[in-house]
């Protein structure tokens, strides 16, 4: 019994374990169930939205149109029948076109009847078909088609800009984990720490009794062993607040049942060494690593056709109407119908349209009008250009130095594990006082910490790279690229 009671409680403990999260875990997470994807998403679909509410304009669109009246009025003169029953509909298409015009087509009826009953049931009905042609601003539709190319450019651009954003969000989410890595690996070493004060504040009350310390050094161990402590809370905090970023962004996402391995750096630094390789390798920046270059070649059809938009706002409108017609005439539908077919009874109307601006406020709002376009698309084009180049350029430098130093504190690292070695040695024979252990100890701890800390800084940098360079191929930078 008291068995299977200890393999049940082995069980519950099993279960209740926090697992260990990977960093292919985080980027699984942000993908499918994070709140980034969600707003990124929307911000995509607000674009979209306005490309859909424009291309409503040249929707093709049907529509009808009946009256009836009825009234028992007295004319004020004969010459002035009341027509009564009277009825009239129209049932038709129309489209706007992207060269400048609008047309129509509809088919009409009319029938009335005299109210002294000298004419009854006179009926029309025909056909008709309309257009208007822009002769000045949108002539052959340069505005209307300007238009549609900046916002299918604007529509690819916030797509690509959508998958680049999310690959930034991943890249600082994945800088979160490797900052959780170095503090687990930080806690570790100053839980080592912690013990080894506890056990020279016990030495140090043990060789009190009998007289061989005195009250100073047992205060200064007991010191040591608070401010070790304290950093150990410090390091349990920060780690504390960066597993609440995820709580925050990640559905169903308790830090309680996680926890990041601190060695995990072991098995990936292999693979950043091996994407720096390659990166150092380049002395260009790659346009085919980015999806930058083809933001920038959207960006600058987005501004050639807002431009054209812009220096097209202000001037006078002229339009030329035309429209042709056809119908018959009888004393019922059928008839008037037999009679438009028997019969040319066709006409046709043509007119022009012009309004002119009298002051000259439309002219003030496209001389503001086209300075916003061009000032605000061209700092982005100039932006984008400059983040490419200049990213390169300061990571190749950032990455070898930080290479560099990390092979120095390294070696230090090495050199001051023999030195705290041998002193150790020292203090146990009696050879050298507590103080010189603990300068030495808190040394080698110093130096693991920065070893630590400038890992965790490459990482850093390298990652920064990927958040321009998105598509640069190593396998680092590819990790879950095939996550949807």
């Amino acid at each position: 019994m008291k068995m299977v009671y200890l393999i049940i409680l082995c069980a519950i403990h099993a279960h209740s374990a926090p697992q260990n999260l990977t960093e292919l875990q985080v980027i699984e997470k942000l993908k499918a169930q994070s709140v980034i994807q969600k707003q990124e998403s929307a911000s995509l679909a607000q674009i979209e939205l306005a490309q859909s509410l424009n291309l409503e304009r040249y929707e093709a669109r049907a529509y009808t149109q009946y009256n009836y009246s009825r009234s028992s009025e007295k004319p004020l003169i004969v010459f002035n029948p009341i027509l009564s029953p009277s009825e009239n509909w129209r049932v038709g298409v129309e489209k706007k076109i992207s060269y400048g015009a609008k047309l129509n087509a509809e088919v009409f009826g009319t029938q009335f009847t005299t109210q002294d009953q000298s004419f009854k049931n006179i009926t029309q009905t025909g056909t008709r078909i309309g257009a208007e042609f822009d002769l000045w601003k949108n002539l052959l539709g340069q505005v209307d088609r300007a238009d549609l190319k900046s916002l299918e450019a604007q529509k690819k651009r916030a797509q690509l800009q959508q998958q680049l954003n999310l690959k930034k969000q991943e890249i600082e989410f994945r800088k979160i984990y490797w900052n959780l890595v170095a503090l687990e690996q930080s806690i570790e070493l100053s839980g080592e720490l912690v013990k080894s004060a506890e056990k020279q504040l016990n030495d140090a009350k043990a060789r009190q009794k009998v007289g061989a310390a005195d009250k100073g050094e047992v205060a200064r161990t007991s010191a040591l062993f608070e401010s070790r402590k304290s950093s150990l809370l410090l390091f349990e905090y920060e780690k504390e607040m960066l597993l609440q970023v995820f709580e925050k962004n990640f559905l169903d996402f308790s830090s309680d049942n996680w926890k990041v391995p601190s060695q995990a750096h072991k098995q990936v630094l292999p693979l950043i060494q091996q994407c720096i390789g390659k990166i150092q390798s380049q002395s260009k920046a790659s346009s085919d690593s980015t999806l930058l270059g083809r933001i920038l070649i959207l960006l600058r059809t987005e501004t050639e056709n807002e431009v054209k938009k812009a220096e097209n706002h202000a001037g006078p409108d002229l339009s030329l109407q035309a429209q042709y017609q056809t119908s018959g005439v009888s004393q019922s539908y059928s008839n008037a119908r037999k009679d438009q077919d028997d019969r040319d009874r066709s006409g046709y109307a043509v007119g022009v349209a012009l309004s002119i601006p009298l002051e000259n406020t439309q002219f003030k709002s496209e001389k503001t009008l086209l300075a916003l376009k061009k000032n605000s698309l061209q700092a982005q084009i100039q932006y984008l250009e400059n983040e490419v180049q200049s990213t390169h350029e300061s990571m190749l430098k950032s990455l070898d130095l930080l290479s560099r130093g990390l092979k120095n504190q390294l070696e230090n690292a090495q050199n001051m594990n023999v030195s705290f070695t041998e002193i150790q040695k020292k203090y146990r024979q009696g050879r050298v006082p507590l103080t010189n252990l603990i300068y030495e100890q808190d040394s080698f701890f110093q130096t693991q910490l920065q070893v630590i800390n400038t890992q965790k800084q490459v990482a850093h940098a390298t990652l920064d790279y990927f958040s321009v360079f998105n598509d640069f191929e190593c396998s680092w930078n590819q990790m879950g690229q095939d996550l949807k």
